[in-house]
């Protein structure tokens, strides 16, 4: 049986994570979004053709601009994409 511990996401949600798991990777807010786990150069290419360069730019993204891209990139799950970002970013 593994050990699991209750942690919120901040929009409060809960998710359940094993314990002791890696705490995600964190990223200054102008570093690529191509460093973020699980985009591939597809995802960051169309991110690019958004005018979306960085983590920051990506967490920055208002609901209506994530509204907005997901009509020229459908493929592209902006909305979770934003919020991965938003964990991502290192405090300043």
């Amino acid at each position: 049986v593994m050990d699991m511990a209750v942690v919120g996401d901040g929009s409060g949600g809960v998710n359940t994570t094993q314990a002791g798991a890696a705490a995600p990777k964190k990223h200054s807010s102008n570093a690529s979004v191509s460093g973020l786990k699980g985009l591939g150069p597809g995802s960051v290419a169309a991110l690019s053709t958004l005018g979306v360069h960085t983590v920051g730019d990506l967490a920055a993204m208002s609901d209506d601009a994530v509204d907005e891209a997901k009509r020229s990139a459908p493929r592209l799950k902006l909305s979770h994409l934003r919020k991965v970002a938003r964990a991502a970013i290192e405090p300043e």
